[in-house]
């Protein structure tokens, strides 16, 4: 607990009871005032009085030294957020003094993208649009003179992923296909890539469509091209996110085979015929492609009719009967393709006989017994996902050579052939017999086929109804095409039985007219027919099925069955089919045609209509609300029509709100209205749900509460903050789309705070407390003025202890003054004024300025007049007295002020100058000025001082001087020239110097040389020695002379010692060669050196 204490003594008791103070009674009659809990607003000055006596102390509160520490529960550790969605984290702490703050994005400084705040009590940082590079690992440290905390969090930045990695290669290239490859996005937008979308574009129209999409792998075919055509291709990663930019193919590709068609075969040769065969035989082409020639295909037709489907030509193996034999076959493809085996279109599967391999683009079918039966054509059929291809080879397993007769005459050239069976393929030999042996054979050239003359008759046409009534059914049909070699005899009609599905005839002989009337059926059943033709050559094979036939008349006019439907009335959910089936009647049958709502209902891709023989179906696989109506069948044949309707409700979620408004916008509430969805969607409208989204968020939230009617109270707004609403309606089907408002609204009262407060000044003050007034705002904000906030603010040397203003603890001033007590003297402070109303406190109006709690102080009297000290060309040295009256307070500084002419007055100096001196400067020579001078005191400049009458700015006359402290007495050799320079100063003066100067020295100008100088002002003289040397000096002796001394001590001279030095020298040398006796001393010739 801060505490304040202090205590005073009597002989008599004090008690005092106030919040926050405590009064302790102490041995000896000590008084002591506890001020508990100190805050800022405890600083103040105290007194106890006792009596007519009384003591005072003043309490000076500073704000404690403490530890920055972080609030870390508040703050979040990881954010994740998507690209271009704002981030703005407040981070909450104390410290004192107030710390300061350093953001940091993995250990560095952050980007132009971040902008960071600090008040006294958070930290704030805003990514207003981040980008993926935004990411990281940020950290705020705080730190003060005390000590520091930091606290990390993780911002996560997801986006869609970057373009897949080039280059995109295009390779397997074919007419018809392709294959692409790619690698992965360097960077998957911090969300798995889900898959890729392959697109193409055919160059000929410039449009890309979508191929496929590959889960798992960065390959993929490309099938469906056009041969010949160019075609470009480009790739797009897929996360959660969304679609990244596409990686497209550097070039363009040719859809074609890596090898060209061959040329044509030569022209077919038929080597033999007969009436159900040709042999025919070709040369190859020329020119195979590039590719070997896989097999041929035959193409045939009649005179003057088309050419029929192509055949190929299979190849033949031919082996006997026991032997193995295998087919192989190479193919090529990418992926590798699938082989299949098939013989008289059944897959061949392996066995113990059969055993198929497929190694590496090859397979192998192997028979370990061949057995006549195994006789066919084999087809291996290869596939890919990109196309199939297949090819034929024909299989020839020949029985054993069997002896026919063990006789024939030696004379016979021929012979007849008994017991062979219809329809097999024979080869005949024969070989002579002597005694020595059987001869080598001789061997027909091809196979016989044993069969009669002539053939079976192809068979008839498909039979079709000619009458029909309850009771019978009548068919006809055409001879066949090809009578086989031999007349028709005859037809044979066959029925088949609906619930076995055999076939049985129903004629007891051939029927000579191709037509037959069946009279055993049931009315209204169905029935099949088929029919086979006779001749000589036997029963050729049926024909083609009928359709069924029913046994109904074949005129009757249409008839819808209503009876058949559950109800005519029809409700479905939205997405189920709908599937309408009426019985009808009819003959022939009815045309069925549809109207919704008395408009007709033309077949869609969503609405399909069916009719037949039996029943009109209407089918809409998907339903939609907007297929709720009327719907009208009509049937119609020649003999009549029929109509009906029937209702279909489609139920479905509702329509979209409509009309959404906002209304009585507050700080923090406002009021949605809207109306109800056009189309409830077949169900009463359950309730409403209602969401808003912050400004520049995508984020909706919704808001809390049951919203049954069309209007609800939006609470917890945050003021300042634009919002944007929506409304969706629910039924029991689902929830609508929303309707959104046309703009954002800003969550603020419908009044604004009030503008500033004018005029803010201190009315009075003393030692303890100032008094303010001010005028009221020019805008109210709309709402009435409740009262004011007076704000305060310490100062030290007129700058804030710490940043914010403290509120004052009386409450609202009610009128336009306040007077604020117990100030503590001395101290300094600064003070503004709000104005409230139902907003809150308005704009603050501008300060007070500093102020220093004290007495009154008046404006200081005027100076003395200015003494003008001294006169230049260009300034003026002005000095004057203290004003006799300080005002009641110290004097801190003077105002020197300047007028020219007929100008007005100028200050010129700002600070003002704590001296009772100055110096004007910069004047201008010849002009005319006055000054005079002002004293400044904490009430402000005082009066000012009488001016100086007009000075002229220019040179003032002043007495000749002479500087001789750079003359020294001048020392030259006879011959040389004499020169002596004067330096003086005076005012007016011709010159800044004199020169006296003769050619040539002589001896005789040895001597004192005196000037005067003369002006209006004064005389001034000055005197200097000049000593001419004589002859005595050679290039290498001097004759030096001197004087006795004046005193000699007291004792007859003795001798003289002579030295001498090189002039610069520091050291003395004594001078050899003076005789024994002579007398000397040493001595200093003037000027030109020492020796």
């Amino acid at each position: 607990m801060n505490e304040f204490t202090t205590d005073c003594s009597n002989s008599s008791s004090l008690s005092l009871s106030l919040h926050s103070y405590e009064v302790k009674t102490e041995a000896g009659g000590v008084q002591k005032l506890i001020v508990k809990n100190l805050t800022l607003e405890d600083e103040a000055q105290y007194t106890c009085r006792i009596g007519d006596r009384e003591t005072s102390c003043k309490l000076m509160v500073d704000e404690a030294f403490r530890v920055p520490t972080i609030d870390h529960d508040k703050v979040p550790r990881e954010i994740t957020v998507r690209a271009g969605q704002a981030v703005d984290i407040e981070v909450p702490y104390a410290g004192s003094p107030m710390p300061s703050m350093k953001w940091t994005r993995n250990g560095q400084g952050l980007g132009d993208s971040a902008e960071t705040d600090q008040t006294p009590e958070f930290c704030r940082i805003k990514l207003k649009s981040p980008k993926r590079g935004d990411k990281g690992n940020y950290e705020l440290e705080l730190a003060n003179s005390v000590g520091k905390d930091k606290v990390p969090i993780s911002i996560n930045v997801i986006d869609r992923p970057t373009e897949p990695v080039g280059p995109l290669e295009v390779s397997d290239v074919y007419k018809d296909r392709c294959r692409l490859s790619w690698s992965a996005p360097k960077d998957d937008g911090g969300k798995p890539i889900t898959h890729y979308v392959v697109e193409m574009m055919d160059v000929k129209d410039g449009e890309w469509t979508e191929v496929t999409k590959v889960q798992g792998d960065t390959q993929s075919g490309v099938p469906g091209l056009k041969p010949d055509h160019k075609y470009k291709f480009r790739i797009m990663a897929v996360n959660e996110i969304g679609v990244s930019e596409p990686l497209v193919s550097s070039k363009e590709i040719t859809a074609k085979d890596p090898w060209d068609a061959p040329s044509a075969p030569g022209t077919p040769e038929i080597l033999d015929y007969d009436k159900d065969h040709a042999e025919i035989k070709w040369t190859a082409p020329k020119r195979d492609g590039g590719s070997p020639i896989k097999r041929y295909l035959i193409e045939k037709k009649q005179k003057n009719g088309d050419w029929e489907k192509r055949d190929s030509v299979p190849k033949i193996t031919k082996l006997k009967v026991g032997q193995s034999f295998t087919l192989n076959v190479k193919f090529r493809g990418e992926p590798s393709p699938t082989p299949v085996w098939t013989v008289k279109d059944k897959e061949i599967t392996p066995g113990e006989d059969v055993v198929i391999t497929n190694p590496t683009y090859q397979s192998t079918l192997k028979y370990n017994v061949a057995k006549r039966r195994d006789t066919a054509i084999y087809t291996v059929t290869v596939t890919n996902e990109f196309g199939s291809d297949s090819a034929d080879m024909e299989v020839v397993v020949m029985g054993n050579w069997e002896s026919v007769s063990s006789f024939v005459p030696k004379d016979a050239t021929e012979f007849v052939v008994p017991k062979l069976k219809e329809g097999l393929e024979y080869k005949f030999r024969v070989m002579a017999e002597n005694a020595q042996g059987l001869s080598e054979p001789l061997e027909t050239e091809q196979g016989v086929v044993a069969k009669n003359p002539f053939d079976k008759p192809d068979r008839p046409t498909t039979p079709e109804v000619v009458d029909s009534d309850r009771d019978f059914i009548t068919i006809g049909w055409s001879p066949p095409r090809r009578d086989g070699g031999a007349p028709i005899t005859g037809y044979n009609v066959e029925r088949k039985d609906p619930r076995t599905g055999r076939w049985s005839r129903i004629n007891r002989s051939p029927i000579r007219e191709p037509e037959y009337t069946d009279s055993k059926v049931q009315a209204m059943k169905e029935y099949e027919y088929r029919v086979t033709a006779e001749n000589d050559g036997g029963e050729s094979e049926p024909s083609e099925c009928s359709k069924p036939i029913k046994a109904k008349p074949l005129k009757a006019a249409p008839k819808v069955d209503w009876g058949s439907l559950l109800s005519r009335d029809i409700s479905v959910r939205a997405g189920e089919p709908i599937l309408i089936d009426i019985p009808i009647t009819g003959s022939p049958t009815p045309t069925a045609a549809w109207k919704k709502n008395d408009s007709d209902l033309a077949p869609s891709s969503r609405v399909e209509q069916t009719s037949g023989e039996e029943n009109a179906v209407l089918s809409i696989p998907v339903s939609k609300r907007s297929d709720t109506g009327k719907y009208t069948i009509t049937l119609s044949n020649k003999f009549g029509e029929d109509a009906g309707d029937l209702n279909i409700n489609v139920l479905d979620k509702p329509t979209a709100p409509e009309d959404l408004i906002v209304s009585d916008v507050f700080a923090e509430t406002c009021k949605l209205s809207w109306k109800p969805p056009a189309d409830d969607g077949g169900g009463a409208i359950a309730g409403y749900d209602v969401e808003r989204c912050e400004e520049g968020s995508t984020f909706w939230e919704v808001v809390p509460g049951v919203v049954n009617g069309t209007s609800h109270m939006v609470k917890g707004l945050v003021e300042g903050t634009r919002y944007k609403f929506r409304v969706k309606a629910q039924n029991v089907y689902g929830i609508s789309e929303p309707v959104t408002t046309d703009k954002s609204i800003l969550a603020k009262n419908p009044f604004d705070p009030t503008s500033e407060p004018r005029n803010l000044e201190i009315a009075k003050f003393d030692k303890s407390s100032v008094s303010l007034k001010w005028k009221a705002p020019d805008d109210d904000g709309g709402s009435p003025i409740q009262g004011y906030e007076v704000q305060y603010r310490r100062l030290t040397n007129g700058r804030p202890n710490r940043p914010d203003w403290v509120t004052t603890s009386k409450g609202l001033a009610k009128d336009t003054s306040y007077t604020a007590g117990n100030l503590p003297e001395g101290a300094e402070y600064e003070f503004r004024v709000c104005a409230v109303n139902e907003a809150g406190p308005g704009k603050a109006s501008k300060s007070t300025g500093p102020h220093v709690v004290r007495d009154p102080v008046f404006a200081a009297g005027a100076p003395s007049q200015p003494n003008v000290d001294e006169i230049t060309e260009h300034s003026v040295s002005l000095s004057w007295e203290k004003p006799k009256d300080d005002g009641g307070g110290k004097i801190v500084g003077y105002v020197v002020e300047m007028k020219s002419g007929d100008e007005d007055w100028v200050e010129l100096n700002d600070p003002p100058i704590k001296e009772t001196h100055y110096k004007v400067q910069h004047l201008k020579e010849g002009s005319d000025y006055k000054f005079r001078v002002k004293a400044v005191n904490a009430a402000g400049p005082g009066a000012t001082s009488r001016p100086t009458s007009n000075i002229t700015a220019e040179k003032q006359p002043e007495a000749p001087t002479i500087d001789l402290r750079g003359l020294k007495d001048i020392t030259v050799k006879a011959g040389m020239p004499l020169k002596i320079v004067v330096p003086f100063t005076g005012f007016p003066t011709l010159a800044d110097k004199t020169v006296l100067m003769t050619a040539k020295a002589e001896r005789g100008d040895t001597g004192t040389y005196t000037i005067r100088l003369r002006n209006p002002s004064g005389v001034v003289e000055g005197t200097i020695n000049a000593t001419v040397l004589g002859g005595d000096i050679t290039a290498s002796s001097i004759r030096l002379t001197w004087n006795p001394p004046k005193d000699n001590g007291g004792a007859r001279i003795d001798k003289y010692i002579l030295e001498k030095r090189v002039k610069g020298g520091q050291r003395w040398q004594k001078v050899p060669g003076l005789d024994q006796g002579h007398r000397g001393n040493r001595t200093q010739p003037g000027g030109g050196g020492g020796i």
